[in-house]
């Protein structure tokens, strides 16, 4: 062979060399690129549901925590104007007010008060009264301790009229700082 024949041959073996790797690069590498470019979309696309997701879960947290604290808030307003009249509970918060005061309860008294009934809505809703007649007696001092307790106290109650009288000694004994005392008290609860 000559050597122009050979240098000939060389160059369309490099040739075919050349273009069977481009057509290699052609069926394998282009297919591969698109599946790339599919799986880039595709995360591109979950990256931003779940960023989207994500934000959703993140306002669902705070609408949860902000019920919860409308849940906190209904739960005191309930303490302070109970669903149910609650009268047990009335007598025990009185006494533990007067015996922590040293004032002693003589006698109580509830009456419901009658109400005129008003259209309520899901927010508003009726309130009725409950009125407390209490009789106590004890030193001026610890009354007034009593009383600024009744005032503090987180149930809501109301001082509707108050009479006190002197105790009378019995003869022979000097005259105490002590009074009975009359209250009528009204205290509220939802209907």
């Amino acid at each position: 062979m000559k050597a122009s024949t050979q240098r000939a041959l060389g160059l369309l073996g490099t040739g075919l060399l050349f273009v069977g790797a481009a057509a290699i690069f052609a069926f394998l590498s282009v297919p591969a690129y698109q599946d790339i470019q599919d799986l880039k979309s595709t995360l591109s696309s979950k990256s931003t549901l779940f960023q989207n997701q994500s934000r959703d879960l993140t306002q669902v947290q705070n609408l949860l925590s902000q019920y919860q604290g409308v849940v906190r808030l209904e739960e005191s307003l309930n303490l302070a104007l109970p669903t149910k009249e609650e009268s047990g509970s009335i007598v025990n918060q009185l006494d533990v007010i007067t015996k922590s005061n040293g004032v002693l309860i003589k006698s109580l008294g509830l009456d419901y008060v009658p109400a005129g009934r008003t259209a309520g809505t899901a927010l508003v809703k009726n309130v009725s009264t409950l009125r407390l007649t209490i009789k106590l007696a004890g030193s001026y001092s610890a009354f007034k301790k009593a009383l600024a307790a009744l005032e503090t106290n987180i149930r809501i109650m109301d001082l509707v009229s108050l009479k006190m009288e002197p105790v009378s000694a019995a003869p022979g004994q000097e005259s105490a700082d002590l009074f009975d005392y009359t209250l009528v008290i009204n205290t509220y609860y939802q209907l």
